[in-house]
């Protein structure tokens, strides 16, 4: 009987050991697992990061190349504004000899002083 007792002391305790011993090596599993889990965050983290300068940089050139789209486009329309006038007004002497010839007249002659014809 001695023996029996012994024997299921000794399993009870080597039960006992190994109930002990799972829980420590569970713990060294899901520690490893929670390790392993928190680099791939940890890497999803950066990639994100990264992303997220990369979109920020894209931002701020595409509002720079607006900024400068603006202020060429306002220097090209005042240039072509006056080109325009310019042009206008060039046109309106081609289109009408009778005003072209006078205007090349009185310049050859200089301002008019009387409303009187000059006498020979």
């Amino acid at each position: 009987m001695r023996a029996i007792a012994f024997l299921a002391l000794l399993l009870a305790a080597s039960g006992l050991a190994a109930c002990k011993s799972t829980p420590a090596a569970d713990r060294d599993v899901r520690l490893g697992r929670l390790t392993a889990e928190h680099r791939a965050l940890m890497n999803d983290l950066d990639d994100l990061q990264a992303r997220l300068i990369v979109t920020g940089e894209r931002v701020r050139f595409w509002e720079e190349m607006r900024t400068r789209h603006e202020s060429v486009s306002a220097i090209a329309c005042t240039s072509q504004e006056a080109h325009a006038v310019a042009m206008a007004e060039h046109l309106l002497l081609e289109r009408r000899p009778a005003a072209r010839v006078r205007a090349r007249v009185a310049t050859a002659r200089g301002p008019v002083t009387s409303i009187t014809p000059a006498r020979r």
